[in-house]
């Protein structure tokens, strides 16, 4: 009778155990499911995230150098791809500072407010004229989109390098992204752009004309000039280049002579709050 109650107890007791268990595996999932419901993203790998860039540039240089250039334009794809899909399913990137990523060999610039982000690098697909790909992500209520700025599979274009990011906010609420960039057409040959971005209602806007001539609107200013003509010869450096004041309230533009050399003196656009309007009479 003794042996019967304890082996019944014995029973009882491992019950009551089981059902702890299965209780707290419930748990677990709810806590987990409570998690996604609230929309928690997963933290952002960036050790693996980088790293898989550093190899992806790596193999370009490598195939470059062996003058591997189906294996190039392959290792080219696949970089835009991969960077296509972690900008979509990752938005967290674009709090994370990889600025330092210039040494590896891209450029990742990021806006101020860490909504607008472009990834680019030199496909090393070109001789003296310089072919690259680049991308942007974009922060959206959702989470981030990524758009296309050149793609040396796809098109014939060379593309740009990209300098500066400068945000913009103007009067009726919008925040622009005006972006300096660079195409390199030859050892001499090179055309400054700068082009205004927004975001709006959850898209990449590229068209928006945020700046005003005497005779037209225009989504984006370029000039095309002597590379060798605008050195510093004491610093080996760009002298004069497209940029905004800290204020954000100014933009020069270099003048170009006939001989397409960059001269020390400047077109000038300010911000009226909602487009940056030519002065012709500004110093």
């Amino acid at each position: 009778m003794r042996t019967y109650f304890i082996l019944l107890l014995s029973i009882l007791l491992f019950s009551i155990s089981s059902c702890k268990e299965t209780n707290t595996g419930d748990s677990t999932e709810s806590k987990q499911a409570d998690s996604f419901a609230l929309g928690k993203e997963p933290t952002a790998d960036v050790a693996a995230f980088t790293k898989q860039i550093a190899f992806y540039i790596n193999e370009i240089n490598r195939f470059r150098g062996e003058g591997l250039f189906d294996s190039l334009g392959e290792v080219n794809t696949a970089l835009l791809t991969y960077l296509q899909e972690k900008s979509t399913t990752t938005p967290e990137l674009l709090d994370i500072d990889l600025s330092s990523m210039d040494t590896a060999g891209i450029i990742i610039l990021t806006s101020e407010d860490k909504k607008f982000r472009i990834y680019c690098w030199d496909t090393e697909t070109g001789g003296t004229m310089r072919f690259f790909n680049a991308l942007i992500q974009y922060r959206t209520a959702k989470g981030s989109e990524s758009a296309v700025l050149n793609d040396i599979a796809k098109t014939e274009e060379p593309g740009d390098f990209y300098r500066e990011i400068y945000t913009v906010h103007a009067k009726n609420g919008n925040t622009y992204y005006l972006v300096t960039s660079r195409g390199i057409y030859s050892s001499r040959d090179i055309v400054e752009v700068i082009q205004a971005y927004t975001i709006e209602s959850g898209k990449l806007n590229d068209s928006v004309n945020l700046f005003r001539t005497p005779r037209q609107q225009l989504n984006e200013i370029t000039y095309t000039c002597d590379f060798f003509s605008n050195i510093d010869s004491n610093t080996g450096n760009q002298r004069n280049l497209i940029r905004i004041s800290d204020d954000k309230q100014t933009l020069f533009i270099p003048i170009v002579n006939d001989k397409d050399e960059v001269t020390d003196k400047f077109l000038i656009y300010k911000f009226d709050g909602n487009q940056f309007v030519y002065d012709k009479n500004a110093r």
